[in-house]
Parts: structure tokens; sequence; C-alpha cells
């Protein structure tokens, strides 16, 4: 694939770990973009992307949510070349590591209420069942 400064690159860590070198400073919404990075990114895979997740800021399971996330972006990133994921670069950690410790640990009244409430449509429903709140 033809990048930007107009090599032909193929997927790879090398080429993703310079695609990913051009953008590090997340924005308020922590979006990144490194999509078809500038020339000076000569070595630069043009269709690499960043994972993102999409997860509550409430929930009953915040605290395992907690656990697994931060394992995600820490030892979780070992995992991840072989795969040919490159592992995410430090300044993107340290914004994903704050971002994850603002999802409170306690649920709030509201997510609270929303639990009690599916469990006990749960429980009117024909043939019972169970509900989870995630």
């Amino acid at each position: 694939m033809k990048n930007a400064s107009g090599k032909f690159t193929t997927p790879g860590l090398r080429g993703i770990l310079a695609a990913a070198s051009s953008d590090q400073k997340p924005d308020a919404n922590n979006a990144l973009s490194i999509v078809n990075p500038p020339k000076k990114f000569d070595l630069a895979y043009p269709i690499s992307t960043y994972t993102y997740v999409i997860v509550p800021m409430q929930s009953a399971k915040a605290v395992e949510m907690k656990k697994f996330l931060f394992w995600a972006v820490t030892k979780g990133q070992t995992f991840g070349p072989k795969l040919l994921f490159q592992p995410i670069p430090k300044p993107v950690l340290i914004v994903a590591e704050k971002t994850i410790a603002k999802i409170p640990r306690r649920l709030g009244r509201r997510c609270l209420q929303q639990t009690s409430r599916l469990r006990e449509h749960a429980a009117r429903s024909p043939g019972g069942g169970s509900v989870s709140a995630i």
C-alpha cells in the first residue's frame, strides 16, 4: 500500500509503529488518528488505527471491568505482537490509565435502580430468567 511519502509499505509491526508515532496526543475525547500519516513518517503503514473500547461509566461490574481494562493496556500488550498488534506508545498508555481511573468503583443510585428494574422485569417474564447489568 502506498503511503503519504510515496513509499509502498506492507502491514507489519514496523509500519504500525511508524503510524502510531504520528499521533500520540489524544484530543479531549481520547481520539487519535494514525490513518494515512504525514510524509515524514515514511515507513508508516497508511491504514493503521488504534482499537477503542466503549465502556459504561456506571456498572455493577465496574471493579472487574477496570481490572480487565488496566490489564489490557499494560500486561495484555505483550500478546499483541504475535497477532500483529503493536503495543500502544507510552504517552497513549498514560492517557488510557487516567481514563480508566475515571470509571467510578461504586454504583451510582441511577445504575442501582436500573439494575433492580431489570431484575424485576426478568422475574416477571415468562420463563423467568436472570439479568446481569454491565
